[in-house]
């Protein structure tokens, strides 16, 4: 998986001390649309195939990307809460 780039990481903690109940709680809400997972999977696909032209590559790399900033979001999400007691 690729490496969520420096500037998130640095981002997400100061995200986590502003994080209410609320808000917390919609990030764990946070899914890519069907057509995105689908539009995932084929690039995913043709990717272990190398297969892919330089535009889908990018949109792979992109995908990866998003997908583990969501994460990162998701997990201090999960952190927040259990420190409220709400998890």
């Amino acid at each position: 998986m690729t490496a969520i780039p420096a500037a998130p990481q640095r981002l997400f903690p100061r995200f986590e001390s502003m994080m209410t109940e609320e808000s917390a709680r919609a990030i764990l809400t946070l899914r890519v649309t069907p057509e995105m997972q689908e539009r995932f999977h084929v690039v995913a696909d043709q990717c272990r195939e190398g297969e892919l032209n330089e535009e889908e590559l990018r949109q792979y790399k992109e995908f990866v990307d998003e997908i583990g900033s969501i994460s990162l979001l998701q997990a201090q999400a999960r952190s927040v809460l259990r420190k409220l007691g709400k998890l």
